[in-house]
């Protein structure tokens, strides 16, 4: 679970680290900003969760045949995944660029919010489709168990986002000051950048699994392509209601105000950090399980299960004690007045408490 789950948390560490240096720098600018991001930012959480439920269940079959030595069947629920989700985040760029303005207004009613939140959103929706590929070499990698590679290209890009994103927003290094359309750009060259050299390790990596021509991608048939919908479409469902929920809950906060709004910004991201080690759990959990029940081992999956649960049960102690103690240094890093401080420190400490029945859902 270590050596799997590890890479795997350091994955979610990169990709939410994206978010949280938006955020924190930012933050810097003041509450509308943080406020902006963070409102513009739900449609990729939505699309995202949406993936990754996708990516989880059809990372059973790709898990699977791994272990049956079926480089094949890998090979085309690779294909299967890059279909969908290209296919996918095309729609959802072009919806973000024709309706920018109203999805955001549905988080918030401040004009400085809508305005500086739609600017954000059409530069950086640029990079969904490519953030669905980059996913599709990433959730797989766990299935083959070859991530080492995989999260020193992931950290990579977010390196080349925290040099952007300081040079962007604030005008650093001749640049002008550009904001939060700074940090949009910033995040797309990051995805660009993470996608290209993810392409040219798959390519040049000796003896890669996924390389493969394009016929052989999408070589699968109709029979696979609906046993893998069949077990993906109702694990991702259950991501896209909870990621709803999730964005009403945050446009809820958004009617009492903008202060209110960054708070709940900063408290997700914050959140979601620790939220990594439980995706670790439950992925490499999948990944293991999936592996020896395609070696028709269920008895040894069945109690790696039962040991998954215990691990589970521990994390949400010390994730509890962890949101208690940073609650306050955390407050601290922002700009924000005196006031939407202290609301982000008692949030965060509400946030401690429920990160039980949270994360519990999402190792499962």
């Amino acid at each position: 679970m270590l050596l799997i789950g590890l890479p795997i948390v350091g994955q979610n560490l990169i990709s939410i680290g994206v978010n949280l240096l938006d955020t924190v720098m930012i933050g810097r600018l003041g509450e509308d900003h943080v406020a902006a991001v963070g409102a513009a930012n739900q449609v990729f959480f939505v699309y995202s969760l949406y993936l990754f439920g996708l990516y989880s269940g059809a990372s059973v079959f790709a898990s699977q045949y791994f272990g049956a030595g079926d480089l094949k069947g890998v090979r085309r629920v690779l294909g299967i995944d890059a279909v969908i989700g290209f296919s996918l985040g095309a729609l959802v760029t072009v919806a973000a660029e024709i309706f920018a303005p109203g999805l955001v207004r549905l988080f918030s009613r401040d004009p400085a919010v809508v305005e500086l939140g739609a600017y954000y959103m059409r530069i950086v929706a640029l990079s969904y489709a490519l953030t669905a590929l980059s996913f599709v070499i990433s959730f797989n990698s766990r299935a083959i168990q070859r991530l080492r590679a995989v999260t020193l290209i992931n950290a990579g890009a977010l390196s080349v986002n925290l040099v952007l994103n300081y040079v962007l927003i604030f005008g650093k290094a001749g640049f002008p000051a550009l904001g939060v359309n700074g940090a949009a750009i910033a995040t797309c060259v990051a995805r660009i950048c993470e996608l290209t050299m993810l392409l040219l390790y798959v390519k040049k990596a000796k003896d890669h699994p996924f390389s493969a021509s394009l016929a052989e991608l999408l070589g699968f048939d109709r029979d696979l392509f609906k046993r893998v919908l069949r077990i993906a479409l109702p694990v991702a469902f259950t991501e896209w209601i909870w990621s709803l929920v999730t964005a009403v809950i945050f446009a809820a906060y958004g009617l009492l105000g903008t202060a209110a709004l960054a708070v709940t910004q900063v408290t997700n991201v914050v959140t979601e950090l620790l939220q990594s080690a439980f995706f670790g759990v439950g992925n490499a959990t999948a990944m293991i399980i999936g592996e020896k029940l395609g070696q028709k081992r269920s008895d040894v999956a069945f109690y790696y299960a039962k040991l998954a649960l215990f691990t589970v049960m521990v994390l949400n102690v010390a994730a509890t004690l962890i949101l208690l103690l940073i609650a306050r240094p955390i407050a601290g890093v922002y700009g924000f007045g005196a006031e939407s401080m202290e609301l982000l420190v008692r949030t965060i400490k509400v946030q401690a408490y429920l990160i039980t029945p949270r994360c519990s859902r999402i190792s499962s």
